[in-house]
């Protein structure tokens, strides 16, 4: 039972992998302006 909640943490997006998709949303923001 423990394993399935680690393993969701797991596919969690890390900060790292957060920041990526931000700054891409950013970068298609400002293109579009």
């Amino acid at each position: 039972a423990r394993e399935k909640p680690e393993a969701t943490i797991v596919a969690l997006p890390a900060r790292d992998d957060v920041q990526i998709p931000v700054e891409e949303q950013l970068v298609v923001e400002f293109c579009s302006r």
